[in-house]
């Protein structure tokens, strides 16, 4: 299970570099059957991107002139996007890098927001009653003395 969601990870990493691509905005709708739907959304990606490739496999060999050419053309594109690997994988790793800082500085705001309201804001409050009770103390002197 790890493996393909590994796999799911790296072809969805393709899909994202090919993102910049222009190609017509036609849509298809994709079906599959209730019994064969995957529970885990990585698993159904995966499951998505194995037929989409498959299908683009079928295109290309069905169109070659030959089959010897049609496996040529997709031995080029594999070893294309076999060569981009390191490359989503750096860019990947980048990504991760970036959501971890991101979570790392949430919580640490996170625990900030903590300490203000269990610690500083009681803390205040304590010292501000206190000098509303000195204000009142030197008022009542003033009062005293100005009897």
């Amino acid at each position: 299970m790890e493996r393909k969601n590994d796999t799911a990870g790296r072809l969805e990493d393709l899909v994202l570099t090919l993102r910049d691509t222009e190609v017509p905005a036609e849509t298809h709708p994709v079906h599959m059957p209730d019994d064969a739907s995957p529970a885990d959304p990585a698993e159904a990606r995966f499951l998505l991107y194995v037929g989409l490739f498959d299908a683009l496999a079928d295109r290309v060999l069905s169109e070659a002139p030959s089959e010897e050419e049609g496996e040529v053309h997709l031995r080029r594109a594999l070893a294309a996007a076999m060569s981009a690997d390191s490359v989503l994988k750096f860019e990947r790793h980048e990504r991760q890098t970036r959501a971890d800082q991101n979570e790392l500085m949430a919580r640490m705001r996170s625990r900030e927001i903590q300490m203000t309201e269990r610690w500083m804001l009681p803390r205040l409050r304590e010292d501000i009653d206190a000098y509303r009770r000195r204000i009142e103390g030197l008022r009542r002197a003033l009062l005293e003395e100005a009897e």
